[in-house]
């Protein structure tokens, strides 16, 4: 390992830089690295680091100036535990196992990510952490027992999340739905200081929430942005197995434009689950919607690029659905050449576009009020692909939209200087 204060620095990075809200517990974990580093599992270490090298000055600085250097170096250091510990059903190896395959998927390669965030579902499953009554403690437990019940219970919703992430057409589910009663984390706060919740959210589709749908719908902060974020990514997921986006545009970059080339969706689907987009941003809590100024009251309370997640999710999932029923109604006017088959896609197209012009705007305030030492999730990255990519079909097509078609070429330079910037500390985006 590197010096003592550039592993600190590391650390946390990772909590400000990628995982605003995550399963560490800061205080606690911080602590341990000062005070009792050798109770601080290394291996956990190693791959916290192999994630948030390439946004730690320091480290850049140590492995020659490249973060993708810095990066391989914690990886191999790494994978030389994972023989020891991928056996071990503690939570420290979950985490390490789930960074690790965040870590390798960043890096591009497919197959090692798929493997350890495998690992890391399978134990977490011989854990139980997906029934509720794994973070049940007695009356009268400490801040710091609280703390760690709920640190063990995001970093399940991590690996649930990271599952619907990288979801593709086929991809299947890690746990089922029907299983999963736990619910979902607390506010920020409430974690920090190791407060038990009044009362939590449950994800659409679960135990709780079918008993309990209101449990979907909470007001914040009894729903948690973090709360909001899993629901998105649950909701992006469902999209994404629905229009064979996940695999053809997140893991494999560089192929077709999102949704061109897969299945085309039933106008039924495409319905039901536009609806269910449409109903669930109308519910969201005031704190939750997309705006500029919610986004610099988020970047004051260091939860900036947790929020631009939640919102940026939430408009690709509307914009990838739109996309790929559009092609097929496309396709069935270009066959049949009628004017209705017009009146049909137009309004599809019109939705599409406009949803492009607010992601373009998420991905602008993101540059505006970024601080350049920061990191960022690969999502930002992804989401200036596909604005780049919808704004440069535009420009070429300018009667898909005519009301947004002078806007498109603005659109696609802007997406295209963004990668450029972006694609740095994210190698599996280059060929984007």
């Amino acid at each position: 390992l590197p010096p003592h204060g550039e592993v600190v620095q590391g650390v946390e990075s990772l909590t400000t830089s990628f995982f605003q809200l995550g399963f560490v517990p800061r205080l606690l974990f911080s602590s341990a690295l000062r005070e009792r580093p050798e109770t601080v599992s290394l291996f956990l270490v190693f791959s916290i680091l192999a994630v948030s090298a390439p946004f730690t000055p320091s480290l850049v600085t140590r492995y020659g100036g490249s973060g993708s250097r810095a990066t391989q170096a914690f990886l191999r250091g790494a994978s030389a535990f994972v023989p020891q510990h991928m056996f071990e059903s503690s939570l420290e190896a979950v985490q390490a196992f789930f960074l690790l395959s965040i870590a390798e998927w960043g890096n591009g390669d497919k197959n090692r990510s798929l493997v350890y965030m495998g690992i890391a579902v399978r134990l977490a499953g011989i854990m139980r952490l997906h029934r509720e009554e794994a973070y049940r403690l007695p009356d009268g437990s400490s801040a710091e027992a609280v703390a760690r019940s709920e640190g063990a219970r995001r970093t399940f919703w991590m690996l649930e999340t990271f599952e619907n992430l990288h979801s593709g057409a086929g991809s299947p589910i890690a746990f089922s739905y029907a299983d999963m009663t736990v619910l979902l984390p607390c506010d920020e706060r409430d974690f920090t200081f190791g407060v038990r919740p009044y009362r939590r959210a449950a994800l659409m589709g679960t135990p709780p929430a079918l008993a309990n749908p209101a449990l979907t719908r909470l007001p914040a902060p009894e729903r948690s942005l973090f709360a909001t974020l899993l629901q998105t990514h649950s909701l992006w997921g469902r999209v994404a197995r629905l229009a064979g986006a996940g695999d053809a545009a997140m893991m494999q970059p560089g192929s077709a434009a999102p949704g061109s080339g897969g299945p085309r969706i039933d106008a039924g689907d495409y319905a039901r689950l536009a609806g269910e987009l449409a109903g669930f941003e109308r519910d969201l809590p005031a704190q939750h919607a997309w705006s500029v100024w919610n986004l610099r009251a988020f970047k004051l309370e260091g939860q900036d690029l947790a929020f631009l997640s939640t919102v940026m999710i939430l408009r690709l999932s509307n914009v990838i659905l739109r996309r790929s029923h559009l092609d097929g109604l496309l396709n069935a006017a270009a066959r049949s050449g009628t004017a209705s088959d017009d009146r049909a896609w137009q309004p599809v197209a019109g939705q599409l576009y406009a949803d492009m012009l607010v992601l373009h705007e998420q991905i602008s305030a993101f540059f505006a009020h970024r601080a350049p030492a920061h990191g960022y999730p690969a999502l930002v990255v992804f989401c200036a692909y596909v604005c780049g990519s919808l704004a440069n079909r535009l420009h070429r097509q300018p009667q898909l939209c005519v009301a947004v078609a002078p806007q498109a070429l603005a659109v696609l330079r802007s997406s295209v200087r963004g990668l450029a910037s972006l694609h740095v500390a994210w190698p599996f985006a280059q060929r984007w």
